[in-house]
């Protein structure tokens, strides 16, 4: 085939080649395939020489280039180095009417049909399908769908699937939606009231149900405090309340066939102020109290007290904000006041103290 050194390994892969494709085509261990004057498949194609028709050339691999032999085929009915595979018996299967998408309500009896034809027009069809609704199923000879549906479901995929006896098959598409009797009902998970902090991150996760199967949410929300929004896929609300107060919040949930339901619940946004004293003047070595008055606009928060720089001899009541002692020194002094509610909200009050 190939002359010089590229020709030294043509009789291997020819031979082996050759060989190869006999063994393939016997698939009976005692005989194989043959024609009339006893040749095996590649037999008859042992002696075209180079460049004919089916004759020997060379072929490239990924690993390198190979000289090979033409083996008889049944497709091109004579020798050939390569040719696409055919099958008498494949046939194909159609659709000849199919089913649009469909609507109905639990309860109530529903029967649609589709139909197909193979080729072959011996062949009988069987049909099956995916994503029905609970209480519906398809004739396997018929192809008619057919039953009472209990179960709501918001536009089931369907797929029906009509096979003929040699394996060919074809499938059709539609969607299918069976609505509650009276519409349906979606159900938002009640929140209790509760208390954040004002300048704190924050997020609150929300849930729901609908009574018709495979339906998508939305969700919306009045009354939020500021800084704070709502997940319009999630329902999650989530942000950084900017301004303390009380709000009424109503979380509402809505399907796709616009049946919604929702809750409310009263959310405190905790937000402490001090009130400054202002500038202080006190005599040292005598006795003294000064009251820190701190509010919250969380009904149920407990103020703790603390500060920092007080003249020496004076301390804070945590609880209470009093301040109180006997100043031992004279000195002025820039005292910073701290109050901390139980919700994590702070506020903080700076006057200079002065002890004479």
């Amino acid at each position: 085939m190939n002359g010089g050194t590229a020709g030294l390994v043509d009789g291997v892969t020819m031979v082996e080649g050759h060989e190869y494709a006999e063994t393939i085509t016997d698939q009976f261990p005692g005989g194989g395939w043959w024609d009339a004057a006893g040749y095996e498949n590649s037999d008859k194609c042992a002696w075209v020489g180079a460049g004919g028709v089916g004759g020997s050339q060379n072929i490239t691999l990924a690993t390198g280039s190979f000289a090979v032999q033409g083996n008889f085929s049944n497709v091109t009915n004579g020798c050939a180095i390569s040719a696409v595979p055919f099958n008498s018996n494949v046939t194909t299967v159609t659709f000849s009417a199919t089913s649009g998408n469909q609507i109905g309500t639990v309860g109530t009896p529903v029967s649609t049909s589709v139909a197909a034809s193979s080729s072959d027009a011996t062949q009988a069809i069987t049909y099956s399908a995916t994503g029905l609704p609970v209480g519906l199923s398809i004739g396997s000879a018929s192809g008619e769908i057919a039953g009472t549906p209990t179960v709501a479901v918001w536009n089931s995929p369907v797929v029906v699937k009509a096979t003929d006896a040699t394996g060919s098959s074809s499938t059709t598409s539609f969607t299918w939606t069976v609505n509650n009797v009276g519409g349906n009902t979606v159900v938002v998970a009640p929140l209790a009231s509760r208390t954040s902090a004002k300048g704190k991150s924050l997020s609150l996760a929300n849930s729901a149900t609908d009574n018709q199967s495979l339906q998508n949410l939305s969700w919306s929300a009045t009354g939020l405090p500021t800084g704070l929004s709502i997940s319009g896929t999630t329902g999650a609300i989530s942000g950084t309340p900017s301004a303390g107060g009380t709000f009424t919040v109503s979380v509402r949930a809505t399907d796709l066939s616009s049946a919604y339901g929702f809750t409310s619940f009263t959310w405190y946004i905790a937000s402490v102020s001090v009130t400054n004293p202002g500038a202080k003047t006190s005599t040292r070595n005598v006795s003294l109290s000064l009251q820190i008055v701190a509010s919250d606009t969380a009904p149920s928060a407990i103020i703790k007290y603390a500060a920092s720089n007080l003249p020496s001899g004076l301390t804070i009541n945590v609880n209470t904000g009093l301040i109180s002692g006997k100043p031992t020194s004279r000195q002025t002094k820039a005292v910073k006041v701290t109050a901390t509610d139980n919700f994590g909200a702070t506020a903080t009050a700076s006057f200079s103290w002065t002890i004479a």
